[in-house]
């Protein structure tokens, strides 16, 4: 008898140290859409009025087949909003270490929103320019260094130089899709596009429509 209450008495203490113990981490879901978010280091574009470069046509939502009208060059345009499809579970980081260094600037970065702990996962989302990442982690959006992610490419480092810290358990960079929805000015057609990569719009001189 007595054993047992130690015993119990034990695991009341081990729970009540450590909430990991009862807790444990949210899984990420397959596919998280960022609403209303321009994910480069540049100017939110929306709002704006611009003129197509090239042809596209307007889906009536995103990834569907329904085609709602075709954009010439030309036409003149505004962007009303993004939607950023991202796939998280595909792109884990596991949490060596936490430095106090990485620490104070996840805490600059990101306000009082959860942050992670050593020996937990986050989830990549995007590149958003600046050396920053947009990580999910606990079902919110935290910007983090790529600088200290073994195994992940970084272009730009920031210039802080943090250790390693993070184990990238994936290959490639991380991919996401944005779509963006435009109004045709000449007839208020409503419609949306998919804009991938910077590379496409890279070719057409960094941007698929010029800016009025």
């Amino acid at each position: 008898m007595k054993r047992t209450s130690l015993l119990l008495l034990l695991l009341i203490v081990l729970f009540t140290i450590n909430p990991a113990v009862i807790k444990a981490q949210t899984p990420p879901p397959n596919v998280f859409i960022i609403n209303h978010n321009w994910p480069a280091d540049m100017e939110p574009p929306f709002g704006k009025y611009m003129q197509t470069k090239i042809q596209q046509t307007l889906l009536k939502e995103p990834a569907s087949t329904n085609e709602v009208a075709v954009l010439h060059s030309g036409d003149k345009v505004r962007l009303i909003t993004s939607e950023l499809y991202t796939y998280p579970s595909k792109y884990p980081v596991y949490i060596s270490t936490l430095p106090p260094k990485l620490l104070n600037a996840l805490i600059a970065i990101n306000g009082q929103k959860i942050l992670p702990r050593a020996g937990e996962y986050i989830y990549l989302l995007s590149y958003t320019g600046e050396g920053l990442y947009m990580a999910w982690y606990e079902n919110q959006i935290l910007y983090l260094p790529g600088d200290g992610i073994q195994g992940l490419a970084v272009g730009y480092r920031g210039g802080d130089e943090f250790p390693n810290w993070g184990d990238y358990r994936s290959s490639g960079s991380p991919e996401s899709d944005l779509w963006i929805c435009l109004l045709r000015t000449a007839d208020q057609k409503k419609g949306w596009v998919k804009y991938s990569s910077y590379k496409d719009w890279q070719k057409f001189g960094y941007n698929i429509f010029s800016l009025n």
